[in-house]
């Protein structure tokens, strides 16, 4: 009931929301639910996976279309396909999700201030009303400034500071006697390779 309430106050249905609880965007997190009730083999959640979605479609066809609900469409029915055709795990394993899996942390704490200022200047010199190409070329750029400056700050900041961590752990690793070697809880041969 309430990813519906959400849905009704996103397409602006409805002006009496409180502000500041987000109501209206809780449908965009509630469209992963389904989709991991699948995969978890929840009783009936095939079904409540196709109500949703095709009452996240009737809210587009009938309001306004919101990229982000598109967005989110597409991805839980991109997730449920992968794993319909047992494909899920091969695909986030892959280079490419390691790698930002690597710099999740960093995207997530630059992506405010270099993507969306991105947006903010390019808003400024093209205007308010871009037309779809620019839309696109600016959601590149911003996705693409942020990327290469989160894989900056990884490379210059977090993993040099990993290292660090990893040397000062070896340094105060209490030894431990086994069968009269003496070891150390820690496992030096990771050092050269942090």
């Amino acid at each position: 009931m309430l990813g519906i309430y959400s849905l009704y106050l996103d397409q602006q249905m409805d002006s009496t929301a409180r502000s500041g609880l987000f109501l209206p965007y809780w449908h965009y997190f509630l469209m992963g639910v389904p989709v991991c009730n699948v995969i978890r083999g929840k009783k009936a959640a095939s079904t409540i996976l196709s109500l949703w979605v095709a009452a996240e479609v009737a809210a587009l066809l009938v309001g306004d279309i919101k990229s982000y609900s598109v967005a989110g469409v597409v991805f839980c029915l991109m997730l449920f396909s992968l794993w319909k055709m047992n494909n899920l795990d091969s695909f986030l394993s892959g280079r490419v999700f390691h790698y930002f899996g690597t710099i999740s942390y960093t995207l997530y704490l630059v992506h405010p201030d270099i993507g969306w200022k991105t947006i903010s200047v390019a808003r400024q010199f093209f205007g308010s009303d871009m037309s779809s190409i620019q839309t696109l070329f600016v959601f590149i750029l911003a996705i693409t400034l942020s990327v290469m400056t989160a894989h900056a700050f990884h490379v210059t900041f977090e993993k040099p500071s990993f290292t660090t961590t990893a040397r000062i752990n070896c340094l105060f690793a209490t030894p431990v006697w086994a069968n009269g070697n003496t070891q150390t809880s820690i496992d030096r041969s990771r050092l050269s390779h942090a």
